[in-house]
């Protein structure tokens, strides 16, 4: 079986649209608990900055075509949401989502990031798609490297990894840890001086993204990431279904810049996977 797809770069206008033309670096904090390598050693973590808390960023997104005749308190308290969804049409949502993570560490400063994946079957494809095209990405964006792990309740090392680190990082989280009775997500531990690692990752204020075409999985990824007190949630979908309580940011009604073409094809087994620019 072969499987092949069509894509045009088209997160940058959205991106934009969002994030303006500022680059923001990076915020500081400390972490808790075990979590630092000694009681005696203070360690700091490093998160995004909060650059989504200026009149620039309402006055870009009352200008989309979703809010035309909406009055300036309807559009203004949606905004505050802060909670998108970037049509990519006819194109791989999952290339698209990748991109933005690398296009928002390069432009914008933005490096931290988690992925609100709706099963199994949706993390292993984005985990595949990361390991088939991020030499590719890597060398588009100058040499970024993206550090991808999975959420482990009981492993506290990963969120110290996360935290720690001044690189690009990628938390993917499966939808079941919101919802299992033991969720350890929301759970105090006295290993993080009575956090729990929900709180560990509020003041990173990651960007969270989901990928999906299912409106209600969108409603659920947004409910979900609300947890973590997002810089944002955007969630990519093919669709343009009309859904006011997500604003839709389409990228073929804004101006877009010369576009990129690129195939993939999959034939068979993974150890196939044919990549074609």
């Amino acid at each position: 079986m072969e499987i092949k797809t069509r894509r045009k770069t088209i997160v940058r206008e959205a991106l934009a649209c969002i994030f303006g033309q500022g680059y923001f670096g990076r915020s500081e904090y400390s972490v808790p608990g075990e979590v630092q390598l000694s009681i005696e050693e203070s360690e700091f973590a490093f998160g995004n900055t909060d650059c989504l808390a200026d009149e620039n960023y309402y006055a870009r997104m009352s200008a989309l075509p979703c809010f035309r005749g909406k009055d300036a308190e309807t559009v203004r308290s949606v905004l505050d949401k802060r909670q998108f969804r970037i049509v990519c049409g006819k194109t791989d949502v999952t290339l698209e989502a990748l991109e933005a993570v690398y296009e928002l560490r390069q432009k914008y400063g933005i490096r931290k990031f988690l992925l609100l994946a709706s099963d199994a079957s949706a993390r292993e494809q984005f985990s595949r798609t990361i390991s088939v095209m991020q030499d590719y990405f890597s060398d588009k964006y100058y040499g970024l490297k993206l550090n991808i792990m999975t959420y482990d309740s009981d492993d506290f090392s990963r969120l110290r990894t996360f935290a720690l680190s001044d690189d690009i990082q990628l938390l993917i989280i499966n939808k079941e840890y919101f919802i299992r009775s033991n969720n350890l997500l929301k759970r105090p531990s006295a290993r993080l001086d009575g956090l729990c690692p929900a709180d560990m990752l509020r003041p990173a204020r990651c960007v969270a993204l989901t990928v999906s075409d299912d409106m209600k999985a969108v409603r659920a990824a947004v409910k979900y990431a609300s947890v973590f007190d997002p810089l944002c949630t955007v969630c990519f979908t093919k669709n343009n279904d009309e859904y006011l309580a997500v604003p839709t940011i389409d990228p073929t009604e804004l101006k877009t810049s010369e576009s990129e073409e690129l195939s993939v094809g999959f034939v068979g087994g993974e150890e196939n996977f044919q990549l074609n620019i």
